[in-house]
């Protein structure tokens, strides 16, 4: 088990359960509202200033949008089924 984080705003864990499985999670405290943190993450203007590299579209109930993350190659089709 790994454990990190500059102060109490970041952290990260990764546990390995076995040698073939690797469970990541990742928690950081964003001082904002939280309706200014969903609007980033739904507009795709925004989250591709901190978290894309690209999107396909906005998050909006039943679309499926393709995310393509900073790391070359790294991308994830998503489809929303509830807000």
């Amino acid at each position: 088990m790994a454990q990190g984080g500059a102060n109490n705003a970041s952290a990260f864990l990764i546990q390995a359960t076995d040698m073939n499985t690797c469970d990541a999670k990742a928690e950081m405290l964003i001082r904002s509202s939280a309706q200014r943190c969903f609007d980033a993450f739904v507009n795709p203007d925004t989250i591709v200033k901190f978290w894309l590299a690209k999107t396909s579209g906005p998050l909006r109930q039943g679309a499926t949008v393709t995310w393509h993350f900073m790391v070359p190659g790294a991308e994830h089709t998503v489809t929303v089924t509830a807000f």
